[in-house]
C-alpha cells in the first residue's frame, strides 16, 4: 500500500523526486511528489515572507571576543553580543537600523519645528495655570 503524499517526510519525498521514474506518467507516484514537494515548497516561502527579518552585522555566541574599528552599514543591528566576555570598540554604524532611515522621508525637516513650537506654547500655558 503507497502512503498519500501528505504523509510522506521530506526526505522520503526527495527520494521519490531523485528516482524520477514514470516522469511523464500522469497520476504516477512522481508526479504526485512533484506536486507535494512544490506545494510545500510554497507554503514555507509564505511563511518566510510573513516573518520579520532582521539584518545583523556581527551575531556573536562565542567567548573573549574582539571587535575592533569595524564599519556597519545599512544594517538593523550593527553587533548582536549573545556571547561572554566581549570586547568592542572604535566601530562605526552607518545608516544601522531601519527606522532612523526612514525617519526624514516620513517627516519633513518642517514637522520637527512644528513639534517644536507646540511643545513649548504647552509649556507657557501650564506655566500660567495656577498649581503647575
Amino acid at each position: 500500500m503507497q502512503d498519500s503524499m501528505e504523509n510522506l517526510t521530506d526526505d522520503e519525498i526527495d527520494i521519490i523526486l531523485r528516482k524520477a521514474e514514470n516522469t511523464h506518467v500522469p497520476g504516477s507516484r512522481y508526479q504526485k511528489a512533484k506536486i507535494e514537494s512544490e506545494i510545500r515548497h510554497q507554503k514555507k516561502m509564505e511563511k518566510s515572507n510573513q516573518e520579520s527579518k532582521v539584518s545583523i552585522g556581527i551575531l556573536n555566541r562565542g567567548k573573549n571576543n574582539k571587535f575592533i574599528n569595524n564599519t556597519f552599514e545599512g544594517l538593523d543591528v550593527g553587533i548582536q553580543d549573545e556571547g561572554e566576555n566581549t570586547f568592542a570598540e572604535g566601530n562605526k554604524f552607518i545608516n544601522v537600523g531601519k527606522e532612523i532611515k526612514n525617519f526624514s522621508v516620513r517627516h519633513p525637516w518642517w514637522f520637527a519645528i512644528i513639534t517644536g513650537l507646540v511643545l513649548i506654547i504647552v509649556g507657557y500655558i501650564l506655566k500660567l495655570l495656577p498649581g503647575f
